[in-house]
């Protein structure tokens, strides 16, 4: 995946969020989180723990396969291709 694709499921991922109901407060807030940090990741000079950002990834991942297919879909695809950036 090239840059251009992961900023445009990182905007994909964004506008997924923003139209997420407001029912699951805390659900909506981890994505958010999780999100800042990526996007933080993924800027030049962004400093962190990779291993620590896919790990929160899989996680997310997995308490919103069922509620959040099209979400889980976009971060599968920014877990590979992250994967394939070496981070």
């Amino acid at each position: 995946m090239k840059e251009k694709e992961i900023s445009e499921s990182l905007h994909t991922l964004r506008q997924a969020i923003q139209e997420m109901g407001t029912d699951n407060q805390q659900a909506r807030q981890t994505l958010e989180n999780l999100l800042d940090q990526l996007e933080d990741r993924l800027q030049p000079a962004g400093e962190g723990n990779p291993l620590h950002l896919v790990e929160d990834m899989k996680q997310t991942l997995t308490g919103f396969e069922v509620e959040h297919p099209a979400i889980t879909a976009t971060l599968n695809q920014l877990m590979v291709a992250l994967g394939s950036m070496g981070i």
